[in-house]
């Protein structure tokens, strides 16, 4: 008797267990995994099948290179914009010919680390003709000469930043900057001073299809000089603000009264005169003080680029890196 007594409780509790896994199984089918989700992610898609929200940030990659991957700074850039903007999407987006595999996936360790931490990154890729389509600078990709400079890299991102912004507007960021704060306080459009005379393009905000941006992509379209590595940069961007903004040389006027021009020390604390200063640990007190209200900090790939930090260094770059992009940092191996 006592012997049937336990078989049946034994049942009993058997029942009420696989009840339970019943129960509870269709509601965690239902929910696909974090992995999934990652996954889902990880796969390049195209940026103009997209619905693009308002006020994202942008990223653009014009090297034309037939793998995905990102450089360590570049990852540092994408990681800070991500950090201080959850609520903006983050586009990073790989500029291509006509023809591509959609069904890429994502291998690049950096670009995956990203991804997996901050669900507001997009790594998408976009094709020259959809970009270009309805713009004022059709005319001037149908000639090829951009292609043929030895600049064509960095046209092909002057023109670019430009045409996505007036397309859709937001905030455009360059790889080689760290971002120190939300950017959210500084408006809709504007821009900075990198130095006394020039205006930088390392970041620019503008609104969807701003008379500025027209009026740049216009100048573009006729003015294009192949042999010019600014020419299309900073110098035009500063050449039409002079113009259309009726401003002093110093920009301590402007009628624009929609633009704003913040002074070097909000947007490009550091001069490219000083660059080294970013990459020498002797100088660490005093780039941090000289930036400690800065919202950005640019540093100069085209100068650079060669320079390579131990991650146990002091120098300033790495400090702001550990604290503005924390996750690339970590992942670094000997150097940065």
């Amino acid at each position: 008797m006592q012997r049937a007594f336990l078989i049946v409780v034994s049942l009993g509790f058997l029942f009420i267990i696989t009840y339970t896994l019943f129960l509870t199984k269709p509601i965690t089918e239902n929910k696909p995994s974090e992995e999934k989700k990652l996954n889902s992610r990880l796969i390049l898609n195209n940026f103009f099948n997209l619905t693009i929200q308002k006020h994202s940030i942008f990223f653009l990659d014009t090297s034309f290179k037939r793998v995905i991957a990102i450089n360590p700074r570049a990852s540092c850039a994408l990681e800070s914009a991500a950090l201080y903007h959850p609520n903006r999407s983050i586009y990073y987006i790989y500029v291509i010919r006509n023809e591509y595999n959609t069904a890429t996936t994502i291998e690049e360790k950096y670009l995956r680390t990203v991804l997996k931490e901050y669900k507001n990154v997009n790594v998408v890729y976009a094709k020259v003709p959809d970009l270009i389509k309805n713009t004022c600078i059709q005319e001037l990709f149908g000639k090829h000469l951009i292609e043929t400079s030895s600049y064509f890299v960095e046209h092909f991102s002057d023109a670019f930043r430009l045409i996505v912004l007036m397309k859709f507007g937001g905030i455009y960021l360059d790889g080689d900057v760290i971002v120190m704060r939300s950017l959210n306080d500084l408006g809709l459009n504007f821009v900075g001073k990198e130095s006394e005379t020039v205006l930088g393009t390392a970041i620019l905000a503008f609104e969807k299809g701003s008379y500025l941006l027209n009026a740049l992509l216009k100048d573009f379209n006729i003015n294009y000089d192949p042999k010019s590595w600014s020419g299309h940069g900073p110098l035009l961007l500063t050449k039409l603000v002079l113009a259309l903004c009726n401003t002093t040389s110093n920009f301590s006027h402007n009628e624009c009264d929609y633009l704003k021009i913040f002074p070097e020390n909000v947007l490009f604390p550091v001069s490219y005169h000083n660059w080294r200063h970013m990459f020498h640990q002797k100088y660490l007190n005093e780039i941090l003080e000289m930036t400690k209200e800065s919202y950005l900090i640019h540093f100069w790939n085209k100068l650079t680029h060669g320079i390579i930090l131990n991650v146990k260094s002091n120098a300033p770059y790495l400090i702001l890196g550990k604290k503005n992009c924390p996750k690339t940092i970590f992942n670094l191996n000997k150097s940065f």
